[in-house]
C-alpha cells in the first residue's frame, strides 16, 4: 500500500500527463519550453518521462515551470485529494 502523499504525487503526475495529451503537444515541446523558461532546470525527455511515469520526483522549480508551460493554475493542486 502506498502512502497518501505518494498517491497524491502520482495523481499530480497523471493530471500533468493528461494535460500534455489534451493540449496535443509533445513531451519534447514541454521540455523545450520548460528549459526556455528556466535554463537551470536542464530538463530532458528522459527526466520528464521518468517524472510522468512516477519513477522520479518533480522538483518544485520543475513543477512551477511545467504549470507555466501548460498554463495550469498551481492553486488547482493545493487542495488535491486522491479520488
Amino acid at each position: 500500500k502506498i502512502s497518501s502523499q505518494e498517491a497524491i504525487r502520482l495523481e499530480i503526475y497523471k493530471v500533468i500527463k493528461e494535460e500534455v495529451q489534451n493540449r496535443g503537444v509533445t513531451q519534447t515541446w514541454v521540455v523545450n519550453q520548460m528549459n526556455y523558461l528556466d535554463k537551470s532546470l536542464n530538463m530532458t525527455n528522459q527526466k520528464m518521462s521518468a517524472i510522468l511515469n512516477g519513477r522520479r520526483e518533480l522538483a518544485g522549480d520543475e513543477f512551477i515551470a511545467v504549470c507555466k508551460v501548460l498554463n495550469m493554475d498551481i492553486q488547482n493542486f493545493a487542495d488535491k485529494e486522491v479520488s
